[in-house]
């Protein structure tokens, strides 16, 4: 009996580290960004696509289950929203990588097998918001990890 109990759990964890482990990266920050971070201070122009595994969000996809809201802005500036959105950040436990006017790049990276997320929003000025997008960098499935994370950092920066 104690043998079935004690299995179950190390069958999961097996589980769950072939998941994560079984496709390639293929996240990271957006390839745009990327591309423009050496070479220029300026914002990247655009966030790139989700992949086709379910462990990516953005408010630019046209994936309706991979869809979030961009952030409002509430009224502020952009640098005034960039502040509070990277307080709220770093009290979530993130990691800024990179703040440009207009950009923001963070990674988070979770405390038992060490997998890391990256999480980017991106200034569009025609719609006066910020898009976003939260992708984790290897396996296939978040478990829902991107999604609650965003509208964690929403709630943060909108507690009404």
């Amino acid at each position: 009996m104690f043998k079935r109990l004690l299995s179950k759990p190390i069958i999961f964890a097996s589980a769950l580290l072939s998941t994560a482990c079984s496709s390639t990266p293929t996240h990271g920050p957006s390839l745009a960004a990327l591309s423009e971070m050496p070479s220029t201070d300026a914002a990247p122009s655009e966030l790139v696509e989700c992949p086709s595994s379910p462990n990516c969000v953005s408010s630019v996809t046209a994936d309706s289950e991979k869809q979030v809201l961009a952030f409002e802005l509430n009224g502020a500036d952009v640098t005034e929203f960039q502040e509070q959105l990277v307080t709220a950040i770093e009290s979530d436990g993130g990691v800024v990588k990179d703040a440009r006017i207009g950009y923001i790049w963070a990674t988070y990276t979770s405390s038992v097998f060490r997998f890391v997320d990256d999480i980017e929003w991106l200034y569009n000025a025609q719609s006066k918001q910020m898009d976003v997008r939260s992708a984790s960098r290897t396996g296939y499935s978040d478990l829902g990890v991107n999604r609650k994370r965003v509208e964690r950092l929403r709630s943060k920066l909108n507690p009404n």
